[in-house]
């Protein structure tokens, strides 16, 4: 095996690695109380994800001043914007505006994430592209002969 195979293997499985760790994180940290207030569970959403407001803005389509305008509780958030937080970061609505349930929608969460892994795949050039499909395969194998 050439070093250019053995980084790509070890770039894949760091990367495979991260993302599982994100998710363990991001399901913890599900589990914490959020303050009661919309502008405070805007920010929640923000930091959850770890995105900075410029990041977060331009996810939504806005610019870095309305995500601060929103958090500092200058500006109400209209409803289209709302109902774009909870499609875009799997939200739920009714957390977002009254903060009861969870802040993440059940079984909406693994669709982001198929998103962001065809993402991510794109990205990357043909060659890495059939890397990483080797090592899913593999991981799926993995998967089996552990739950036999």
């Amino acid at each position: 095996m050439s070093c250019k195979h053995i980084l790509c293997d070890f770039i894949v499985l760091t990367t495979f690695f991260c993302v599982v760790m994100l998710i363990h994180h991001m399901k913890s940290q599900n589990k914490k109380r959020w303050d009661e207030t919309l502008h405070n569970r805007i920010k929640a959403i923000r930091k959850y994800f770890g995105l900075s407001q410029s990041t977060f803005g331009e996810k939504l389509g806005v610019s870095r001043d309305v995500i601060s305008n929103l958090e500092y509780n200058r500006v109400q958030p209209k409803e289209p914007l709302i109902k774009h937080i909870c499609e875009r970061y799997s939200v739920d609505e009714k957390w977002l505006l009254s903060g009861e349930g969870e802040m993440i929608s059940k079984g909406k969460s693994s669709n982001k994430l198929i998103e962001e892994v065809i993402t991510l795949f794109n990205q990357l050039e043909p060659d890495f592209q059939e890397y990483f499909l080797e090592y899913m395969k593999g991981l799926s194998e993995l998967q089996s002969k552990v739950r036999n």
